[in-house]
């Protein structure tokens, strides 16, 4: 039996599955089911259990956002992991339905690995994290001189700043007990904090690692490996990536290529005239965790232009 959904989808011989990752069950048909099989639409996990098959009297009771969810071409996103990233990067992610950090990425001076923006009274502040490190390290390989106190210091700077924020006590405790943990790396210290406002955000997207994935492509290469990795269908990428990726080769993978297009949008800030691409502390600290309107009135205003 062949059921019409719409938009000229048809979900052939149902079947409800049960995720034995996170508990979940959703709906499928066997005509969207990939080469790489079934795959839970919540966590990304194909560790499934093929539960029940589904009949006529079924559907009629279906509720069908499990099933959208399926159906729906998968949007993945990369980014290597940043100290307290401006919202361009959670803007990509947002947009996503699967995240990945780039954790084993090769460290490189100037990039926001270990420092970002802060707003002061006199203008931009920059946060930077001492590193212990030798030229070639990935991100995985980088300590934080953690001796020297710098995230004291971090913290200091930061309620010196922002005290009298709209939401500083609801942004700052949690960073600090964050910030304040035992990390092995810089990357395990900036993928817990971007998860720390993930969370913070409500959201629940599926994040992967590129580092269990055990890649030994490179570049562009890599990219497409790790979207096929994990099901992907579509890649977000930030508009960098313009320089050395080429969408035929992404197309030739079954992969459609997009850019996330993020531009800033002016929001609260204390102290003057807004200045843009502050770190994801800035935006909380003024307007709190409702992310998802903000974003979606980044959407609506560059939609007119």
């Amino acid at each position: 039996m062949a059921v019409d959904w719409g938009n000229d989808h048809k979900a052939c011989n149902l079947e409800k599955y049960e995720c034995l990752e996170c508990d979940k069950e959703f709906i499928v048909g066997a005509e969207m089911i990939g080469e790489t099989g079934v795959q839970c639409p919540y966590c990304g996990s194909r560790h499934i259990d093929d539960t029940v098959g589904t009949n006529d009297e079924f559907l009629m009771d279906l509720d069908l956002g499990c099933l959208n969810l399926i159906m729906k071409k998968k949007v993945v996103s990369i980014h290597q992991p940043c100290y307290i990233p401006y919202l361009g990067i959670f803007y990509k992610i947002w947009k996503s339905d699967m995240f990945v950090f780039l954790d084993d990425a090769q460290y490189s001076n100037g990039y926001v690995f270990d420092w970002n923006r802060i707003r002061t009274p006199q203008g931009e502040a920059r946060l930077k994290i001492p590193l212990e490190r030798k030229f070639g390290d990935l991100l995985t390989e980088v300590k934080p001189k953690d001796f020297l106190g710098w995230r004291e210091k971090h913290l200091k700077t930061i309620e010196m700043n922002y005290k009298r924020a709209p939401y500083f006590a609801d942004v700052f405790f949690g960073f600090r007990e964050c910030l304040m943990a035992q990390y092995g790396s810089l990357a395990e210290l900036n993928m817990a904090t971007m998860e720390l406002f993930m969370d913070k955000f409500g959201w629940d997207i599926p994040t992967f690692r590129s580092s269990d994935m055990k890649l030994e492509t490179r570049s562009e290469a890599r990219v497409i490996e790790i979207v096929k990795r994990i099901g992907g269908e579509i890649y977000l990428s930030g508009t960098g990536g313009r320089n050395y990726q080429t969408e035929a080769h992404f197309a030739d993978a079954g992969i459609k290529l997009a850019y996330s297009g993020f531009r800033p949008l002016e929001y609260r800030q204390q102290w003057g005239s807004f200045l843009p691409n502050m770190s994801v502390l800035d935006y909380c600290m003024n307007e709190g965790f409702d992310i998802d309107g903000f974003f979606s009135r980044v959407e609506e205003v560059h939609s007119d232009e």
